[in-house]
């Protein structure tokens, strides 16, 4: 919820600071009424001091804190999207999300967000004002709650959460990966304090309970019927895949590495994935699109860093299986993507619209692996059939009249989608001499 404009919608959410409450736990709690969430909210100070110790920060200032209901919730983060976003930077998110196939044409990308959060919702921080909040209900397991909630107070008084989340507007994928940072660190603290109320210490040494905390994210999220498999996994993932990445370092480390990872953040996904790769701090390889001249009637609408989880689940959107996906998104280099529509388009609409995607990979084998996935995936993100299997090239016709290619040089692959008829290859061939791979 940085001040940039153009930050993907979906970070708006994390950088909430959210608590996504499980379906059993919420509806069990539905029953408490507000006064135990009132309850909840008097013993804030006292579980501050004991979070602040368990965590080993300094706890600066009084947290500030409320109880919302549902609708005041919902009503708070469209006055922060009415804040924060143009309807031209929500259509063009909404644009992106379409032509590459992660929604409905004709979905409407805000309400299904915003139907999504306020099902699963338990809880926020607001580093704006300096305050949290805890839904009406009080969820079961409110004190873990609160503890996330003023974990996320303290990140903030000590690491400037506002500065920390502003990064490169047009790449969500280093976006999520510091949002992954954000929560993992809110999560295992959770789980922390919990386990020391039962007088047990840390758990760091047993990947199964990380692993049960990660299937009652999953369990909670199922119950949103209709949600697209993108956005509710890429909801969820700087929770669960944050969890990882924290607990990584916390087997082996106190909490102050943790403080270390903010003065020096994951540069990607890819980063909280394999935390080797954190560890060794590679660099994402810089990728620049510019628009090619045979594009002349186009103009840029949205641009963008899918990442390596963005990749996954691109794939995974598209049919191909979980264990496939998350390999061939292995590799990960560096990518962008851009839609390119009509100079005549106006909203959300993907009529005369074309997508393109660039990815580069650390290896040649790499590359391959993502082409040969792609293969799997075109024809469900086409909804056409096979028009050409070449080496390195692929082309399946859309009902549009368009198609849909992908292209395979070296280390490299590239994305087309909804060409239109009969400038597939000049097109090509003028992306590969316009779009530059700083490796």
């Amino acid at each position: 919820m940085g001040p940039s404009k153009r930050i993907p919608l979906v970070a708006i959410f994390f950088v909430l600071g959210c608590v996504l409450a499980s379906d059993s736990s919420t509806a069990s709690a539905k029953g408490k009424g507000k006064g135990a969430a009132d309850a909840l909210v008097a013993k804030a100070d006292q579980i501050a001091i004991r979070v602040a110790k368990l965590r080993g920060l300094e706890l600066k200032n009084k947290i500030e804190r409320g109880v919302m209901s549902k609708a005041q919730i919902k009503a708070r983060i469209v006055k922060l999207l009415a804040k924060e976003y143009s309807a031209e930077d929500l259509d063009a998110e909404s644009l992106a999300m379409k032509r590459f196939g992660l929604i409905a044409p004709d979905a409407d990308y805000v309400k299904m967000m915003l139907d999504m959060l306020e099902e699963q919702i338990a809880g926020f921080y607001d580093q704006h004002e300096k305050k949290l909040f805890i839904a009406g209900w009080a969820p079961m397991g409110g004190e873990m709650l609160m503890a996330h909630e003023i974990d996320h107070a303290l990140q903030d008084q000590n690491f400037d959460l506002v500065k920390f989340m502003k990064v490169d507007k047009d790449n969500g994928d280093s976006q999520a990966a510091r949002q992954a940072l954000v929560e993992g660190d809110g999560m295992a603290l959770m789980l922390e304090f919990q386990l020391a109320q039962a007088k047990q210490g840390p758990p760091w040494g047993n990947d199964a309970i990380v692993a049960m905390i990660k299937q009652g994210m999953a369990q909670g999220l199922s119950s949103v019927k209709g949600v697209p498999l993108a956005l509710s996994e890429g909801l969820i993932f700087p929770y669960s895949g944050g969890l990882d990445f924290v607990a990584h370092f916390r087997k082996h480390h106190p909490w102050s590495r943790i403080d270390e990872i903010y003065k020096k953040p994951p540069l990607s996904t890819e980063h909280i994935l394999h935390p080797e790769a954190y560890e060794a701090y590679e660099k994402p390889v810089p990728v620049t699109a510019a628009r090619p001249a045979v594009l002349s009637a186009y103009e840029d609408k949205k641009s963008l860093v899918q990442g390596e989880k963005g990749l996954e689940l691109f794939l995974k959107s598209h049919g191909v299986d979980t264990v496939r996906a998350v390999t061939a998104a292995a590799g990960w280099g560096g990518d962008r993507a851009s839609v390119y529509a009509l100079k005549s388009h106006t909203g959300s609409d993907i009529k005369g619209t074309i997508g393109v995607s660039l990815t580069t990979w650390d290896q040649a084998a790499d590359a391959s692996e993502f082409f040969e996935a792609l293969e799997q995936a075109l024809p469900k993100l086409s909804g056409g059939a096979l028009v050409e299997r070449a080496d390195k090239v692929l082309e399946f016709s859309m009902p549009s009249g368009g198609s849909a290619q992908a292209e395979l040089r070296g280390q490299d692959v590239l994305l087309l989608i909804d060409v239109p008829p009969g400038s597939g290859e000049v097109l090509r061939a003028d992306l590969w001499k316009s779009w530059r791979v700083a490796r």
